[in-house]
This record gives structure tokens, sequence and C-alpha cells, in this order.
């Protein structure tokens, strides 16, 4: 799926959406969207983390190492993440992604 170029201001919001969806995605093009302005070092680090199924990501293969590096810096949030989506049936703050 290629989201790059887009536009889009929100990484958290993307992702989130994305993740949502429930699908199986495995290749991701997330890169040159304005969110890369303030979160350029680790956008790939928290999409990794929050795309679980996730092997490529602006077509680079995503390697054990940073998998693993990706989920130790964000397993905090992850968790919570994780909690709410048990608790959370619709979330219509992602139907206005765009």
């Amino acid at each position: 799926m290629s989201v790059g170029s887009n536009e889009l201001g929100n990484l958290e919001d993307a992702v989130d959406y994305l993740r949502k969806l429930k699908n199986n995605l495995q290749v991701l093009r997330i890169d040159n969207n304005k969110f890369q302005k303030s979160r350029n070092a680790e956008y790939k680090k928290f999409t990794i983390a929050r795309l679980k199924g996730l092997k490529y990501i602006d077509y680079e293969l995503i390697e054990n190492e940073e998998r693993e590096k990706a989920n130790e810096e964000h397993k905090d949030e992850m968790g919570q993440v994780e909690q709410n989506e048990g608790n959370d049936g619709n979330d219509e703050q992602h139907q206005n992604l765009l």
C-alpha cells in the first residue's frame, strides 16, 4: 500500500487508521509526508511497532534487529494501544484522516 507523498500531517492518526483496518498489510510506503518534518528520525520505528505484520517499509526490508529495536522503544505505548483496542469498538476520530 502506498500513502507516501499524500500530505499526511499526523503520523499517529495515519498508522492507527491502517492498524484498525485489521488487514494483512505487509508492504507500506509512507515516506514524503508532512509528519516527517517533525518526526523524521523515528517515523519508521513507530510504524514498524504499530503494524506488526509489516515486512517492507518505504521499499526497504525490515530486518529483525530493526523490528526488535522499534518494539523495544515503543513497548509502553503499544501496551496502552492494545489495551485501548480491547475496550474500543469504533473510533470516529480516524474516519476523518485526511
